[in-house]
């Protein structure tokens, strides 16, 4: 197999990854279409179905919906619709994540499904008096702790709190 055919390979891979899904499959000329126009390659319709068998080989679902015009859409997606809800439910109302990186873990959840979907993800959740940390650090911090927890090592760790001016103090004195 040249480079070409390999990378045609990819190519349907990546874009029935992005653009499809069980309500949006994909029509084989729009497939080609698809592949003329961005990457400049001719391919013939009886070309796909080696090509759909051969990534199936490789561990890649497809779903094909035979018809005067087969469909296709990936069907190999680790989460589905009313996971990735709940994850981004949990991150947007999380008060040890900072908005920034809320924004930043949803907007990564969403690439794992397609953009009709994603559309569906793009939820306004607010909890009510929910104050967000803005302190990064803290993602990182929790972190750090849960490794310690699995490599079975013990932490030190000091309290603090403001005091007067808006200081930091130890409290019980750095105990």
């Amino acid at each position: 197999m040249e480079n070409g055919n390999k990378l045609r390979l990819l190519y349907i891979y990546q874009h029935l990854f992005r653009y499809s899904d069980a309500e949006h499959p994909v029509t084989t000329p729009e497939l080609l279409r698809y592949l003329k126009e961005e990457h400049g390659m001719d391919v013939n319709r009886t070309t796909l179905p080696g090509d759909f068998a051969m990534m199936e080989k490789a561990g890649l679902h497809f779903e094909v919906v035979r018809s005067r015009q087969n469909k296709y859409y990936f069907d190999g997606r680790l989460f589905d619709v009313p996971e990735l809800k709940v994850l981004i439910d949990a991150i947007a109302s999380s008060k040890f994540i900072p908005e920034k990186k809320s924004k930043e873990l949803i907007r990564k959840l969403t690439t794992l499904t397609s953009e009709y979907n994603a559309e569906r993800l793009r939820r306004h959740v607010t909890v009510e008096g929910r104050v967000k940390s803005e302190n990064e650090r803290a993602y990182y911090i929790l972190d750090a702790v849960n490794t310690a927890i699995d490599k079975n090592c013990k932490i030190r760790f000091q309290y603090t709190e403001y005091g007067n001016r808006r200081r930091k103090v130890l409290k019980n004195n750095g105990e």
